[in-house]
């Protein structure tokens, strides 16, 4: 068997191999919430960054995020129009689906500088906008592990530490997308509006039928990366004649 065959067999391997283990992890084991409990916090991280990032692009400000150790979250944010802080919504919750396809695409032949930008990414939003303890604790150890593996980690780790990531925001986007059709926001002490409702009450329409436009964009981010991932192999460059 070709040598490049193999190694993307291998990769196929790994791939559905880590998949699996964290289904199971999340669903099946006893306290494996708990384990992949920091993870669910990155997604959180990556949720209210979505939000406060997009508002930038609309021209707004960002001022502060917050993380709870109950895993919800809070971007303050400003806008310079309902238009924009409808994007900026929409921007949180498609955030999670977008950096796993990401995640998941890059991994192959890009992972040490993805893990990197990532990583660095982390670290500055310490220093701008993350205020609270838990946000700290949970942004904090990410950013220096990324940043760690990103210079320090062999090209396999580094690909498996990629596409976990990108697995794990693929679980967490399935598991939480009940988000998309509730019209209150839980858990952060501020139960108004969701984003959802906000972005259907400056477009217009229900709410259930924005949740259902999203969950299907999401799950074509989702479905994309898998693929990409999958597909995916190393790319050489072989001589040829002219």
């Amino acid at each position: 068997m070709d040598p490049r065959n193999k190694k993307q067999n291998l990769s196929r391997i790994v791939l559905v191999f880590t998949s699996v283990l964290v289904a199971v992890l999340y669903k099946f084991v006893p306290y494996g919430q708990l384990i992949l409990y920091p993870f669910t916090l990155l997604s959180t991280w990556i949720h209210e960054m979505g939000h406060g990032i997009t508002a930038l692009l609309c021209g707004g400000h960002f001022e502060e995020l917050k993380i709870y150790s109950n895993a919800a979250g809070v971007a303050s944010i400003s806008t310079p129009s309902s238009f924009s802080s409808a994007l900026a919504s929409m921007g949180g919750l498609l955030a999670p689906p977008f950096w796993g396809m990401i995640s998941l695409v890059l991994a192959r032949a890009w992972a040490r500088f993805f893990l990197g930008f990532l990583g660095i990414s982390m670290l500055l939003s310490l220093v701008f906008w993350v205020r609270s303890l838990t946000g700290v604790v949970t942004v904090l150890p990410f950013s220096i592990f990324l940043c760690l593996v990103a210079i320090y980690g062999n090209k396999a780790f580094s690909i498996w530490v990629s596409q976990f990531l990108g697995i794990v925001l693929v679980l967490f986007t399935i598991v939480r997308i009940d988000y998309l059709f509730m019209p209150n926001a839980p858990g952060s002490g501020n139960d108004g509006p969701s984003d959802i409702a906000h972005i259907a009450d400056v477009f217009g329409g229900p709410y259930q039928l924005w949740g259902i436009f999203l969950a299907i964009l999401s799950f074509i981010f989702l479905i994309f990366g898998l693929w990409m991932a999958w597909k995916s192999k190393n790319m050489r460059i072989s001589p040829r004649s002219t």
